[in-house]
């Protein structure tokens, strides 16, 4: 897993005042990798119940890491 998360911030003063800009980064090579998978052990063997075919959910995946995202923030204090 290559997941790659930064923050650069950067203080600037204005006698007393003071404003700082940060640029927080999550997963910048935006990967995809699965975290978990769920399973009911069930298998259909592609069978219908009423009409309708069951799904299985051997092995579906139910969380992969989140997409890539830039934020920025700025403090201002007085």
């Amino acid at each position: 897993m290559n997941l790659i998360d930064v923050s650069v911030s950067k203080n600037l003063d204005f006698g007393r005042q003071k404003l700082t800009i940060t640029l927080n980064c999550f997963n910048i090579l935006n990967i995809n990798t699965i975290q978990g998978f769920s399973s009911n052990n069930a298998s259909n063997n592609g069978q219908t119940v009423g009409g309708v075919t069951a799904s299985s959910t051997f092995l579906a995946i139910n969380s992969i890491v989140p997409p890539r995202v830039f934020r920025i923030d700025l403090r201002y204090a007085f």
